[in-house]
């Protein structure tokens, strides 16, 4: 059982959590990719999959190393803890095995069950209060009907990754909403968890956005399934059973719903429950005529309504969240059938002339240039005024050797002269970044050059000469991806989970202006020179400089 916390524990431990597993992540995978022929985890298309060409799928490896690692550095050693880390290592093995080796469905499931048990009776995680029921069930009943459950959210998991992105993007959202109400709990070492997983899995999510470098296997999503099953479990059985024992389904979302109605199908049909089909959402709504990047767009937002609802119905009823969740399964299915029934085709829209005489435009026109430039000079002067606003250290000085190293770290980078385009040299300087907005709101300033009024004007500046030049200066990579909705909703709900948060004018403004001077550091990489670049990060590591000075000082 993990014990709630509030005071007695640092809130910047689930972000070393994050930073460790995300940077473990991207370490690992593309590793992997230049050794998966070897180990023969390769995935081949067919008629069922949607791709065309064979794409390594060792991204799980990624994803669970990253998470496993910060378990075993951050984690406090309890029974949860333990049990958990070898569940999880255990459906690992079992997952990578298949992936190299294609297992049948019984063998699956051995390492499915085994990595349940071993987190049920080892961690004492089981489903002791079910709805409607005003008694709790003894564990001869529960702990069994919980070893089914997590398998279940296992397979769920496991056959909801069909597209790129897809399941990566699903299971972000839960933990997203999952982190939320640990929060607003108290609980911060159960954070840890959630920070770790999340944070191993946006590291993969870079790599398999359409059109997908990598797959994260069936040790990927098994991994993904097993660690938000069990956090769920955990969160409202016994960090906070107050929560209704029905949130489990919305936090856990659509995948629950799609296996269950292709199960349903699959049944009805006379066919083998375990073979795969092509009757999932995903695979229905392409069939409708949306493409890859609309189909994974509609998805996310179903999820995400669930599991931002969850945040807000955490404390009601469970009639009301099992009408809410079934409402929504039922209005999903019912459109679908409706559609297909009826013979609904999406059908491609012309270009706009709007769009036409954007494409039309010649890429040296001023009006090109002159976004480029408000950018690439702007950023820099921000970072630097920005860190040397800062006030007051106390605030931060628990965190000032973190600091340290990450300002060496970048610092060694420019100084080595490493290209721009590896991603060790952007998780460093967006790590600086988000550490020198970290800074701004825990420290309050001394003063304020410009005031929040003329902040949030430069940052709206900012964002419109983003767009001009994503959109006039038809940037490939820049383009947006499903990806930036991920991001855009992560941010919708830390702003608005937290009434405490809603009312603080300055969290806000940090937020908001991080996001867009992310994305402006994104284009300055993309489409600035060597200078350019150059002093970019040479504005971080002297915006971080000025707060580390002061702080040792």
């Amino acid at each position: 059982m993990i014990p709630m916390h509030t005071a007695v524990d640092n809130i910047f431990t689930p972000f070393a959590a994050f930073l460790i597993a995300l940077l473990v992540s991207v370490g690992v995978i593309p590793v992997m990719i230049r050794i998966a022929p070897r180990l023969g985890m390769i995935d081949k298309p067919d008629l069922r999959k949607v791709h065309k060409a064979p794409i390594a799928r060792v991204g799980g490896l990624g994803i669970a190393i990253g998470a496993i690692l910060a378990f075993c550095v951050l984690a406090p050693r309890t029974p949860f803890m333990l049990s958990f880390t070898a569940g999880a290592s255990i459906l690992a093995l079992f997952g990578a095995w298949d992936d190299a080796r294609e297992l049948g469905h019984y063998t699956k499931f051995i390492g499915q069950f085994a990595a349940a048990a071993i987190v049920i009776w080892g961690g004492n995680v089981w489903i002791e209060q079910l709805p409607f029921l005003a008694a709790p069930l003894p564990p001869w009943i529960g702990k069994p009907f919980t070893l089914v459950a997590i398998v279940g959210v296992i397979n769920a998991t496991n056959h909801s990754d069909g597209l790129d992105g897809l399941a990566g993007g699903e299971t972000l959202l839960s933990l997203g909403a999952l982190s939320c109400l640990a929060y607003l709990t108290g609980s911060v070492r159960f954070l840890v968890f959630t920070a770790a997983v999340g944070g191993g899995l946006l590291g993969f999510v870079r790599f398999n956005t359409y059109p997908a470098k990598v797959f994260m296997g069936d040790l990927g999503s098994q991994f993904l399934g097993f660690s938000v099953g069990v956090l769920a479990i955990t969160l409202t059985q016994q960090v906070n059973p107050s929560l209704g024992a029905c949130l489990a389904l919305l936090l856990v979302g659509l995948p629950v719903i799609d296996i269950v109605a292709v199960l349903y199908q699959r049944i009805r049909g006379g066919m083998n429950w375990f073979r795969a089909t092509r009757n999932h959402i995903h695979h229905r709504l392409l069939d409708l005529g949306f493409d890859h990047y609309q189909v994974v767009l509609i998805i996310y937002a179903i999820q995400a309504t669930l599991t931002f609802v969850a945040i807000f119905v955490c404390y009601e009823s469970d009639a009301l969240i099992l009408t809410i969740y079934f409402g929504v399964a039922i209005s999903i299915f019912f459109l679908l059938v409706l559609a297909e029934k009826r013979g609904w085709r999406l059908t491609r829209a012309k270009p706009s002339l709007p769009t036409r005489f954007m494409a039309a435009l010649n890429e040296t026109s001023p009006l090109l240039r002159a976004p480029l430039l408000f950018v690439q000079i702007s950023i820099p002067l921000y970072l630097i005024i920005s860190s040397a606003e800062i006030g007051n250290y106390d605030t931060i000085s628990p965190i000032r050797i973190y600091l340290l190293i990450l300002t060496g770290l970048l610092a060694v980078l420019l100084t080595l002269g490493v290209r721009r385009s590896l991603i060790i040299y952007r998780l460093s300087l967006y790590s600086s970044i988000g550490m020198i907005a970290y800074c701004i709101y825990s420290a309050p300033a001394h003063f304020n050059v410009f005031g929040a009024t003329a902040n949030l004007l430069y940052f709206l500046g900012l964002s419109i000469a983003i767009s001009l030049m994503a959109t006039l200066n038809r940037i490939d990579d820049f383009a947006a991806t499903n990806m930036d909705f991920l991001i855009i909703a992560g941010l919708i709900t830390a702003a608005s989970f937290s009434q405490e948060i809603v009312g603080t004018g300055r969290f806000w403004i940090v937020v908001i202006g991080t996001t867009v001077v992310f994305y402006a550091c994104e284009l300055i990489i993309l489409r600035g020179t060597q200078a350019w670049n150059r002093l970019l990060g040479a504005s971080a590591v002297g915006g971080l400089g000025i707060i580390v000075a002061r702080l040792f000082l």
